[in-house]
């Protein structure tokens, strides 16, 4: 399956180890943007500046529902699928 499947598509099945890799793959991109916008706010000289980036910041992760997000993970990354095909396909390989 390839990244664009993965991505863009809304047919077939993804296995575990696909979902696990993606979901490294998000974390860690997020972690350097993270990285980078509290950089740029800390060494800013305005310490009114560095608190805005960082309420800002607090604000965009406030809109992550957190209960919803760890279901999510649970039945993903942890629950195995319907064994055999169903409506979505086949198994994954």
């Amino acid at each position: 399956m390839s990244w664009g499947q993965i991505l863009f598509s809304f047919e077939g099945r993804v296995g575990r180890k696909t979902y696990w890799m993606f979901l490294i793959v998000v974390m860690v991109v997020f972690g350097i943007i993270a990285a980078i916008a509290g950089g740029s706010a800390a060494s800013a000289a305005d310490p009114e500046a560095a608190a805005a980036a960082a309420s800002k910041m607090a604000t965009l992760m406030g809109l992550v529902p957190a209960v919803g997000g760890l279901i999510a993970l649970v039945f993903n990354g942890f629950i195995a699928g319907t064994p055999g095909p169903n409506q979505f396909g086949p198994p994954p390989a």
